[in-house]
């Protein structure tokens, strides 16, 4: 059953019923991660698109966006949903958004970026992939797989490593952000063609989001010079004569304290003789 379900996706990545084909470049191919621009093959499609890029992004505002995705499970009408599932790992987040900040600051009005992202299992892989683009001011993600399970090295495992936009099954399940208030619409994306299965997209006010998060963080203020780290010792000329002087200081201390030992000890010697002298000499009498 297996060979027949990847014999029909390979057929289906063949074929395509018509459905568009894409260029790609590599930006950071990892093991557990693949990082890519993409565009179509098609110059007059490719002559539609008109994205915000390239897009200015940091790892740092990929991160804020990247770690609030999630997807919420449909169970029906009646049945109470179940907590929203992270669409990435904090470690996942970590990994890839230096990558996905390049792609960005690389990508051209008519690419976007695209992600694969890898949990080795201990029998097969766990794989999530999609997309991310600036279309009017607005960030586009898309997730067209989310934590699929496939065994390495098959047809269907090839078609998400080089297709990250395709989804391998029709899911009801929906992508959400956090806060709500950012999410601009959400619904599904069919850039990988219409004969495939649609994924996961959530378009975000992005821009609004991350002003909002620098707000809210608060601003640190400089440390004054006393409170600064200290140096290390001998770095600087003005130091080691600091340190010279208290030296000869604690010095000059012990000398001093030393001979004022000295003294005592002497007069002490001295009260010790005179009161042998007292104690031997005769008691004298009375006529």
């Amino acid at each position: 059953m297996r060979r027949f379900v990847s014999a029909i996706l390979l057929w289906c990545s063949l074929s395509a019923c018509g459905a568009p084909t894409f260029v790609t470049k590599p930006v950071q191919v990892e093991r557990l991660w693949i990082i890519k621009v993409a565009t179509y093959a098609d110059k007059g499609k490719m002559a539609q698109v008109h994205y915000d890029h390239p897009g200015q992004l940091t790892s740092d505002d990929l991160s804020l966006i990247l770690s609030r995705l999630s997807v919420q499970e449909d169970t029906g009408l009646l049945a109470a949903k179940p907590t929203p599932k992270s669409v990435f790992s904090a470690e996942e987040v970590h990994r890839m958004t230096p990558g996905l900040a390049e792609a960005f600051r690389v990508a051209k009005r008519y690419e976007w970026v695209t992600f694969v992202s890898i949990q080795p299992l201990k029998e097969g892989r766990e794989v999530t992939t999609g997309g991310l683009f600036i279309e009017g001011r607005q960030l586009h993600v898309i997730v067209a797989n989310h934590r699929r399970v496939v065994q390495f090295g098959t047809e269907e495992h090839e078609l998400l490593l080089t297709q990250p936009l395709r989804s391998m099954t029709t899911v009801s399940d929906s992508l959400t952000f956090d806060p709500a208030r950012a999410v601009v619409s959400s619904g599904r994306s069919s850039m990988a063609g219409e004969g495939y299965p649609r994924a996961m997209e959530v378009v975000l006010n992005h821009q609004e989001f991350l002003a909002a998060e620098r707000r809210a963080k608060p601003a640190v203020p400089p440390l004054p010079e006393s409170a600064a780290a200290p140096r290390a010792s001998g770095t600087g000329q003005g130091e080691t004569e600091v340190l010279k002087g208290q030296v000869k200081r604690l010095e000059s201390e012990l000398e001093r304290l030393q001979r004022r030992f000295d003294e005592q000890n002497a007069e002490l010697e001295r009260l010790k003789a005179r009161a042998g002298k007292d104690q031997s000499a005769p008691p004298k009498t009375s006529p």
